[in-house]
């Protein structure tokens, strides 16, 4: 196991991040390996939505790669304000703008605590077509998966602490129930393992994070940018009017 690894883990486990879910700017797949967000595959059929990639920068990218406006949000899956703007502006987003060609919407995780490392790391190490239905999964269900992993003893969490980081991860998850979450999401036990332990993953993460407060000057989540400019909106409707105004 790296340094990076070795010294990432049990700040996740050890401390509370200080960046959070942003409160100030309030105003299910059957096998996730094979599913696709909105049909997903190679060929768009005349429909964007059906185009998702991974970008260099680490997100997962819908629609048109040259599209005029390019939406970026830095989101987390354990954050309810953007759990509430995907339920609010998913149907809207996909249907008005991102079919088309005009728009893209890139989702860019930003990880925020344990949990959430957890879930993002089984959603990342699955194809990019299927990280769209497992993070919908996530943020459909984020208060029953959030409320499994509240429940961990202290007990075990002491014992997590005896561990190494990649196996007190997995183990942290498991605990909490992550790993029930994503196989009835044809996620196997031996690929749950594989993801929260895959050094890859972390480092993606980690370069999300520098990337989106060095540069993004990000606060809270969610965090939006169009074109590469930071925007000052945290819900649907004033997304959207940056949006119409770029178009």
């Amino acid at each position: 196991m790296n340094t990076t690894l070795r010294r990432f883990v049990p700040v996740f486990l050890g401390t509370a991040l200080l960046i959070s879910c942003n409160q100030a700017e309030e105003a299910t797949a059957a096998n996730a390996d094979g599913a696709a967000a909105e049909g997903a595959d190679t060929g768009n059929d005349g429909n964007w939505v059906r185009q998702i990639t991974k970008t260099p920068e680490g997100g997962y990218l819908m629609g048109n790669p040259d599209a005029a406006v390019k939406l970026v949000e830095f989101g987390s899956l354990a954050c309810s304000h953007c759990a509430d703007f995907h339920e609010q502006s998913m149907r809207e987003l996909k249907g008005d703008y991102i079919a088309s060609g005009d728009v893209s919407y890139e989702l860019r995780t930003f990880v925020l605590n344990p949990a959430d490392f957890v879930a993002t790391a089984v959603a990342r190490c699955t194809t990019p077509e299927a990280f769209y239905a497992l993070s919908d999964a996530f943020f459909e269900n984020q208060g029953t998966w959030l409320q499994g992993m509240a429940n961990i003893s202290q007990e075990d969490a002491a014992r997590l602490e005896g561990m190494n980081p990649s196996q007190a991860m997995v183990e942290y998850g498991k605990l909490g129930g992550i790993d029930d979450f994503v196989r009835a999401r044809g996620i196997p036990e031996s690929k749950y393992q594989q993801c929260v332990s895959d050094e890859s993953t972390l480092a993606e993460v980690e370069a999300i994070r520098t990337d989106a407060i060095e540069n993004y000057d990000l606060t809270g989540t969610p965090t939006f940018a169009i074109n590469g400019e930071r925007i000052e909106a945290g819900t649907w409707p004033d997304v959207k009017k940056a949006i119409d105004a770029a178009l």
